[in-house]
């Protein structure tokens, strides 16, 4: 129905597609800020990317521990909480008052959302897709069509935003996307 139309919008191209875009084009230039060396901003990326190889834990945990008797929206809920606090953190924080480390920290806490959200609403279509075969294609062809012209829209616009804006303020713009997946 529509409402699974709405969550897979919010958290596949939204989060996935655009915020992730964004994050993961903007980290590089976010950590040069901080005269980050190359070696260290690839040690810096991988730990934020560490929530990607933590997807299994995540399922684990909101399969065997549910909130309220839900397995999937209340961690979705909380991982986009904690990514907009993390988002907002960077973003407002344009005079490098935070350590790099703590930096690194947030944009862990930002990947863990896409990580979460990701899983679960896959988890959620993949039930849907088994219960309609026949709407399968459609909906992964809604979903990938989705995140790649949210990929697209960040790549055509990261340059021009940071260029104008600086790394640090794009945070502060995919806050707003990453909350709305607090709605549907």
């Amino acid at each position: 129905g529509w409402k699974l139309l709405a969550m897979l919008a919010c958290s596949q191209w939204l989060v996935k597609g655009l915020v992730w875009g964004f994050s993961i084009t903007t980290m590089d230039f976010l950590l040069r800020d901080y005269n980050v060396p190359g070696p260290m901003i690839q040690v810096y990326r991988t730990i934020a990317m560490l929530p990607w190889a933590m997807k299994p834990l995540f399922g684990l945990v909101s399969d065997a521990f549910p909130i309220c008797g839900y397995h999937k929206a209340p961690y979705i809920m909380i991982s986009s909480v904690i990514a907009l606090v993390a988002y907002l953190f960077i973003g407002l924080d344009t005079e490098q008052h935070m350590v790099v480390e703590v930096v690194v920290v947030c944009l862990l806490l930002g990947t863990m959302q896409v990580s979460v959200a990701d899983l679960l609403t896959e988890a959620q279509y993949a039930s849907q897709i088994r219960e309609h075969p026949q709407r399968g294609p459609d909906l992964l062809t809604y979903v990938w069509a989705g995140i790649t012209v949210g990929n697209l829209l960040a790549t055509a616009s990261v340059g021009t935003l940071i260029e104008h804006l600086g790394a640090f303020r794009i945070y502060a713009i995919i806050a707003l996307p990453s909350a709305l997946l607090v709605l549907p």
